[in-house]
């Protein structure tokens, strides 16, 4: 029998080594062009007042139908009540990912033991690419927490482990229909599995019990299509995003072949997890069962991209903390208990890594400036009065590399960047043309800004209009 004194100090062991990871330095890394372009829909929902649809800037983006906009939703608040800068950005999914390896812990620790916990937790915790995306503001880590606490709630609805169970079930749906709002497609793979359940638990209440999974998964859905302009949001995201990723790719960019180079050492064991459970179908039956559960649901992830659409590494994320559970379950065989002066040494270590990260974060934040930041801070420099009448910037076709680094930190301007590379845009107020020093744009009605320096480009406004003291 575990104590509870030695359970508790596992699972904060696990949180406090886990907010380490996930939030030390967070000013040391920079937020990544899908997280950036996120951020700049959530700044612009404060800036328009429009919740219905996201918008990014005149000619970028100017209705936005690539994903459901929950997670950005939830971004636009948090920005509401703290402002705007990247450790702020980082927060709220480094705030999903830190639930995601509590909920990992949770189900695995009621399900099997404390140590396939902890170690599932650890396994989760120490893999580099789910720390990378699902810490960046990517829309991959809120909806990988939404579908695991879905799918661990439907797991104990179905086999009825010491919760309400139609309560956990209406829970799950919910959980799941929160996921879809945040990325619509992607989440259904984690759906499929949860309607495939059913199967391998069926009995008395199961037709009611999904009832209710499906009451929870339109609960929010329904709202927002009839209130909150979801309706016309899905049919402009199925027309157009998802018809478009629908699509072959490369076996360079296979998932299978990404998972086999990066997740190391964890997915030898995860391999040998699914075949314990595997075996354990046919001598302990519920033990299986579960462990099938999680084994279909890491599955699902890279099936899917494989044959259904194009690859991204940060698509798979939802499938590490699926996949954690097998690895947990197999250290745990391998492993006596956890014990006291283990659980010690672990929180000592994590506290060494703290200080560690403390003293190198400054160094790293020491990094080079990109192209795009430079220019960004150049610009800044104009006084206030002219800064703040420039609205947009435009580039011409050899200063498309400064377009592109604007676009990766257009959440740290209000200025709108137009990239038609045009030498020959007429000008409009509050404008900023930009051209590579060898190129010759057509000057009617542009005059040079001379107060911006930058080597190789030149910076031009509109006639009439001095943004230069």
């Amino acid at each position: 029998m575990v104590s509870r004194d030695l359970e508790k100090k596992a699972f904060w062991v696990v949180m406090f080594s886990s907010f380490l990871i996930f939030f030390a330095q967070t000013k040391s890394f920079h937020l990544l062009f899908d997280g950036l372009t996120y951020s700049a829909l959530a700044k612009n929902i404060l800036k328009t007042g429009d919740w219905r649809v996201l918008h990014l800037g005149e000619e970028q983006y100017v209705d936005f139908f690539q994903h459901p906009p929950l997670a950005i939703w939830m971004q636009a608040v948090v920005y509401h009540y703290f402002g705007w800068s990247e450790s702020i950005t980082r927060f709220l999914p480094g705030v999903f990912a830190l639930g995601t390896v509590a909920v990992v812990f949770w189900i695995t620790r009621l399900r099997f033991t404390l140590t396939a916990g902890f170690w599932a937790a650890f396994a989760l915790m120490t893999s580099t690419r789910y720390i990378k995306w699902a810490t960046n503001f990517y829309l991959d880590g809120p909806m990988t927490f939404f579908c695991v606490a879905g799918l661990a709630l439907w797991l104990f609805s179905l086999e009825g482990l010491g919760l309400r169970r139609r309560g956990a079930a209406y829970l799950a749906g919910l959980m799941m229909g929160f996921a879809f709002m945040v990325k619509g497609v992607a989440a259904m793979m984690t759906l499929a599995v949860c309607f495939v359940m059913p199967v391998f638990y069926f009995g008395s209440g199961t037709a009611s019990l999904f009832m209710f999974f499906v009451f929870g998964l339109v609960s929010p859905i329904i709202p927002w299509c009839e209130w909150g302009g979801g309706r016309e949001y899905l049919a402009e995201y199925f027309r157009v995003s998802v018809a478009g990723r629908v699509q072959g790719h490369h076996l360079v960019s296979h998932p299978w072949r990404n998972i086999y180079l990066i997740w190391w050492p964890w997915w030898p064991i995860s391999v040998l997890g699914a075949y314990a459970g595997l075996r354990a179908c046919f001598s302990t039956p519920r033990l299986g069962r579960s462990l099938a559960v999680f084994l279909i649901a890491a599955l699902s992830i890279p099936l899917a991209y494989t044959f259904g659409s194009g690859y991204l590494e940060h698509y798979i994320t939802p499938f590490y903390p699926f996949a954690s559970v097998l690895v947990g379950y197999q250290i745990a065989a391998w492993s006596g208990g956890l014990s006291e002066r283990f659980l010690n040494r672990m929180g000592l270590g994590a506290g060494m890594i703290a200080l560690v990260l403390a003293t190198i974060a400054p160094d790293v934040n020491q990094m080079k400036e990109a192209p795009g930041e430079i220019w960004v801070r150049e610009l800044s420099k104009i006084p206030s009065p002219g800064r703040e009448r420039i609205q947009r910037i435009v580039f011409t076709r050899k200063s498309a590399d400064l377009w592109l680094n604007l676009s990766k930190i257009l959440a740290k301007t209000d200025w709108q960047a137009i990239g038609d590379f045009s030498l020959d845009r007429p000008s409009l107020s509050g404008s900023v043309l930009v051209s590579a020093f060898d190129e010759s744009p057509n000057l009617e009605s542009w005059v040079e800004l001379k107060c911006v320096v930058l080597p190789e480009y030149r910076f031009y406004g509109p006639k009439g209009e001095s943004f230069c003291p």
